[in-house]
Formats: structure tokens, sequence, C-alpha cells
């Protein structure tokens, strides 16, 4: 991607665990000379370098995922038939993974060691897109523009005037793109802050169910009608916009459903509580040292280390 020809951003938030599986995969064999695995803070590294270089002058800002405390008091995990269900029962790691040891210490390990170099979002009983959600909702507030690096679709409702997110290549030959409202509108069919309601038709996966076999031009017209979730339910009840019997008696019966999925998938809903971990002074130090341990510091470049640096030295929000 060519900085000289992408817009320019205030922010760049970086979803920290995403990043760390995607960069991972491809370092996932990688060791040290004395065999200690480095696959995971080689590419999370590297990949923070590529972002700092590429985005700036975009203040770097990297959020890290707490436990999803709120998800699962709204959709608690359960077992039925021998199968997992419930809010992200369905996310396992990949098989590779189980070579790569005390791989959650080692992410709070980078976690440490960035805070003191770059402003960091991270609180313990609450995911990343949460906290992506609260900072976007004050950047927007201000006029200030934010790109989210990300591919948890999840976090396209937050799209907006002054928010945008990359959408990450996913095949061979594809590139990475900026996706602003209209890119977001014309996949989904609706515009990004409704596309919470969308979602609690459709649920979350075969772990978190929502209403089956709607077909989607139903479900787009029902959604762009509708302004707010009370809209949405009377226009259920008012039975107008389905062809079927059978669809008006699912969408009847499955009310609480969108009503629960609603409130799960909502991130404009959840109430602000941004939390930046303490401590960040542009210092380096903390990093150069785990690069020099796992013999890393052939790709370091005193530029990005400059971007970083003073990044960390100045506040978010003046």
């Amino acid at each position: 991607m060519d900085p000289t020809n992408e817009p320019q951003f205030h922010f760049v938030l970086v979803d920290c665990s995403n990043l760390a599986y995607r960069s991972w995969w491809n370092n996932r064999f990688r060791k040290t000379s004395t065999d200690i695995c480095c696959g995971l803070e080689f590419g999370f590294i590297q990949s923070i370098m590529a972002i700092a270089r590429t985005w700036v002058p975009a203040r770097m800002i990297l959020v890290w995922d707490g436990e999803p405390v709120r998800g699962l008091s709204i959709c608690p995990r359960f077992e039925k038939d021998g199968k997992l269900y419930g809010y992200k029962a369905d996310r396992k790691p990949p098989e590779e993974r189980n070579d790569e040891p005390d791989w959650e210490l080692r992410l709070d390990s980078l976690r440490e060691k960035f805070r003191t170099l770059v402003p960091s979002l991270y609180h313990p009983d609450m995911e990343a897109d949460e906290q992506i959600a609260f900072f976007t909702r004050r950047a927007d507030s201000a006029g200030l523009t934010s790109i989210i690096i990300s591919n948890d679709q999840d976090l396209h409702q937050l799209v907006s005037e002054y928010t945008c997110v990359l959408r990450i290549a996913r095949n061979k030959g594809e590139h990475d793109e900026i996706w602003g409202w209209n890119e977001v509108q014309a996949y989904w069919g609706v515009a990004p802050w409704k596309l919470p309601l969308r979602w609690a038709v459709e649920g979350d996966g075969p772990c978190v169910e929502g209403i089956p076999r709607i077909p989607k031009v139903i479900l787009t017209e029902l959604v762009n009608q509708c302004n707010s979730l009370e809209e949405m339910l009377q226009k259920i009840d008012s039975g107008e916009i389905f062809q079927t019997k059978l669809q008006r008696e699912k969408f009847s019966q499955g009310k609480s459903i969108i009503e629960r999925n609603y409130k799960l998938m909502n991130l404009h809903g959840v109430e602000d509580n941004l939390t930046t971990l303490e401590g960040t002074v542009g210092d380096s130090s903390n990093i150069k040292k785990l690069c020099s341990i796992l013999e890393m510091n052939f790709f370091v470049t005193r530029k990005e280390w400059d971007l970083m640096e003073e990044n960390g030295k100045t506040p978010l929000f003046p």
C-alpha cells in the first residue's frame, strides 16, 4: 500500500488480538537459535512497524482484548447434545497454535511492553471492539478521523463520516481497501449504524441463533425502513413487510431472540468506559530488549522507533 495515495487520518486504531493472529500465521514456525518460539512476537512487532510507517502521520493506538464479560452476560455459554453454544462458543484457535506455548501470557507481555511506547487501550473485562467503539465515539464528536485496522466485521457498524475501516485482503491477488460509509452500505445493504439491527435478525454464527432462512431482500428492506429496535419490532408486529405466513410466524416467535441479539451486537449502546493504560512516555527500551532477546534486531529501523516514540509523547486529545 502506497501511503502517498491514502487519505490522512488523525488516528489508526489497531485491534491487537486480531493483528496477532494474522501476523503470526506466516511466522508460526519461527524460532530463535536457542529453540525459543518467537512467531507471535516477530509477526506482531513487524506488523506494528509496517503500520507505523504506512499511516504516518496518524497517531497509532493499540487496543487489546480483555474478557468478554458483557457478551457472556447477555448470551451465556451452555452445552447441548455435546456441543457448546453461546457467545463466541465456536471460536477455537487453529491446531498449529498448540505448538506455541504460553500464547496468552506472551500477548500480555507484549501489551505491557508496548504500553510505555504508544497509547494503549485495555480493560480486563472488556473486548477490544468495545474500547474501539468508545474511542471512535469521542473522536467523531471532536471531528477527528480514525481508521480501524481489523478484519472483525462487527466494527463495520462504527463507520461514519469520520471513521473508516481497513478491509484486510483475504485472498491471493486482493489488496487491502479503505472502507467508508458508501463501501460498508454497498456490502451489507444497510447504513453502517443500522448493522446491529440486521445482525439481530441474522444471529452470529451457529452458536448465537437468529431467525433462520429469511431472504436477504426481506431483511434489508425491513432494516432500511426502521431507525431503532422499537420501530423494527413494531414493523414485525404489523406483518406488512412479510411475504408469507411462515415468515410472519418466525419473526413473531423470535422477537425475544432479536432483542437479545441487538443488545449483544450493538456497540453504540454500550456505556462509555474508555480505559487508557497508564505510563505512555514514548519509551521503546522494553520492546528493543525483547527484539534483542528474540534475535529480531535485523529488521528494526530507526525510522519506526522515532515515529512511535514521538507518538507516545503527545496527548491523544489536545
